[in-house]
């Protein structure tokens, strides 16, 4: 507390010959810090030596352990695999989705919310398109669907919407390659008024700056859920740099 200091005054008495010792630093936190200034020593010889013998609090310059340390800004420290939640999504729907030329999905005008109809008993198609995105430093990309069963599910047994699909993809002046196949997502435990996210595709070998056209196929005829499939929307998901 500088606004209540005490100034002591020490004098080490000796002789010449004895060189006396100045008294080593006494600190006692919280109650008296003693803080040398000088010495004076006359000699027999009548000589007068005044000695800086003032002391100053030393404070570490180092940082506390477990925390940044130089090592850590090294080049190449710091990589795309320390960096956590790296996945990003691009979802497409309404005028985002085209209908099929041959065997058009349908908008639907819904009470609550407008959607892409894939019918019952029929097949019903829609297409989307994607650019492989920026920062991508996966191996492809995953693609899901956001959809509402039509009605709600029996629960009495497998009640399969099958999603076939194309996945045509490729650079600009390449050749596309087309990656095809089907998913069966089960809707006799789901009701209409929750909206379900199913992956449709899995490591589709999509990169960065390629393009993606995808054709989403319902096959009403041949699947075992004998209700219409209401289709919010498609999302990309891939993984990037930062």
């Amino acid at each position: 507390d500088w606004s209540v200091q005490t100034v002591r005054i020490g004098r080490v008495a000796g002789t010449a010959a004895a060189a006396p010792a100045v008294p080593s630093l006494t600190q006692t936190a919280g109650t008296i810090w003693e803080v040398p200034l000088a010495t004076l020593l006359i000699n027999d010889a009548g000589t007068i030596s005044l000695t800086d013998t003032r002391e100053f609090c030393a404070f570490t310059t180092e940082w506390p352990a477990n925390v940044v340390e130089p090592g850590m800004f090294q080049e190449g420290a710091v990589t795309v695999a320390k960096i956590p939640d790296r996945t990003r999504y691009d979802l497409k729907g309404a005028g985002q989705i085209e209908p099929d030329s041959a065997n058009a999905c349908t908008w639907v005008a819904g009470a609550s919310y407008d959607y892409w109809q894939f019918a019952d008993a029929a097949q019903n198609d829609g297409w989307v398109y994607f650019m492989g995105e920026t920062g991508d430093t996966g191996t492809g990309v995953d693609i899901y669907l956001w959809t509402v069963p039509d009605v709600n599910g029996a629960g009495a047994g497998a009640e399969n919407a099958k999603w076939d699909y194309s996945a045509y993809y490729g650079d600009s002046g390449g050749t596309l390659t087309n990656s095809t196949g089907t998913v069966n997502v089960d809707q006799q435990a789901r009701v209409n008024t929750t909206v379900y996210r199913d992956q449709l595709i899995n490591n589709l070998a999509a990169v960065e700056g390629q393009i993606i056209a995808l054709q989403l196929s319902r096959d009403g005829v041949g699947d075992s859920y004998n209700s219409a499939m209401r289709l919010l929307g498609i999302e990309l998901n891939w993984t990037a740099d930062a």
